[in-house]
């Protein structure tokens, strides 16, 4: 089903895979103009199938939250081990992490986690982008508690990552990588402190592009966001 041009309230934040930008700051991460803006983030809202936007009136998910309720049916748990470990250095609100060696840091701005629940499991999705359109997203299904979560490992799949390089200027080149991407661990995230109001980890992943058939390196990564 085709997704619908996100809404244009004052206070919405603009949602798309890698990319969550509120309605007041997308002129100035862009360098464009409001409108011209809205338009490149509907392009991708309609392209790429995590559909996710955020308005005053609360959460409204389509298309993600099918598969994810899908994949909250087939697994009661995330393959997982106690050790949640120190929960790394990045900065409230934010993530960080180095792709291929280089760093990256979200903007407080638009970084941003929410958690939705489904049929008594937690679905916890973080996001966080850079101003040149670089982004990251975590998206872990029926995590209980702080411990170590694969990324992948099987045909029922509960933590999944992405990497996402958007092209401003031309929409149509904008790049992915996902993982897991076979049947294969991809990563782990380790969550060292799920509370009702935050979540702060560490993870680390390889993701592919299937349209290029290249990989992103994704290491030494730690987020520390509300919820």
């Amino acid at each position: 089903m085709k997704y619908q041009p996100m809404s244009y309230n004052s206070g919405t934040h603009f949602m798309v895979p890698g990319l969550c930008v509120p309605r007041q700051s997308a002129a100035r991460l862009t360098g464009l103009s409001a409108g011209r803006a809205i338009k490149i983030f509907n392009y991708i809202s309609n392209t790429y199938p995590m559909k996710t936007t955020r308005t005053l009136n609360g959460w409204k998910s389509r298309g993600v939250l099918l598969v994810m309720l899908a994949c909250t049916i087939a697994v009661t748990s995330c393959k997982k081990s106690e050790d949640g470990g120190p929960g790394g250095d990045a900065a409230p609100g934010t993530i960080k992490a180095k792709i291929d060696g280089a760093s990256f840091a979200s903007l407080k701005m638009t970084s941003i986690a929410n958690r939705v629940n489904v049929g008594g499991k937690s679905i916890i999705t973080v996001q966080g982008n850079e101003s040149s359109g670089k982004a990251i997203v975590l998206v872990m299904n029926g995590v209980d508690g702080p411990g170590t979560y694969a990324i992948g490992g099987g045909a029922n799949i509960s933590i999944s990552a992405s990497y996402t390089e958007v092209n401003i200027a031309n929409p149509t080149a904008t790049k992915i990588w996902q993982a897991p991407f076979d049947s294969s661990v991809a990563g782990e995230v380790k969550i060292a402190e799920l509370t009702d109001a935050a979540i702060k980890g560490t993870f680390t992943f390889t993701a592919k592009n299937t349209t290029e058939n290249s990989l992103r390196e994704i290491t030494a990564g730690a987020f520390n966001m509300s919820l």
